[in-house]
């Protein structure tokens, strides 16, 4: 599936369920509700419309029904988007061009054949 299909997917969806970062920065900014299963994405900031549950049966169901209850659908429209923001690459290069890179450790791929 390609970005845009993904997109438009999770654009329609009643809800993304996952551990995926696409729970936490694409579905706010497509008014879609996410519910993140487990640790994965701890320690990263959430729009209203995320919810957060660990990784039992019970839990999972509980968390899925109320967020998609029909009566908490409309309290989570206008998210406040962490991910969102004006000019950020230059503000990403002035913080790159403070950083030296010589002590930065290269990562080694092996190719499995």
């Amino acid at each position: 599936m390609g970005r845009e299909a993904y997109i438009n997917l999770v654009r329609h969806a009643e809800a993304l369920v996952g551990n995926s970062s696409s729970c936490v920065i694409e579905a706010p900014a497509l008014k879609t509700r996410s519910l993140i299963i487990g640790k994965r994405q701890n320690g990263r900031p959430n729009a209203s419309s995320v919810a957060k549950t660990n990784i039992s049966y019970k839990s999972i169901k509980n968390n899925l029904n109320q967020l998609i209850n029909k009566d908490t659908r409309k309290k989570h429209i206008r998210n406040k988007l962490f991910y969102k923001g004006m000019d950020t690459m230059p503000k990403i290069l002035k913080v790159l061009s403070t950083i030296s890179i010589k002590d930065i450790k290269l990562k080694h791929f092996y190719d499995l054949k």
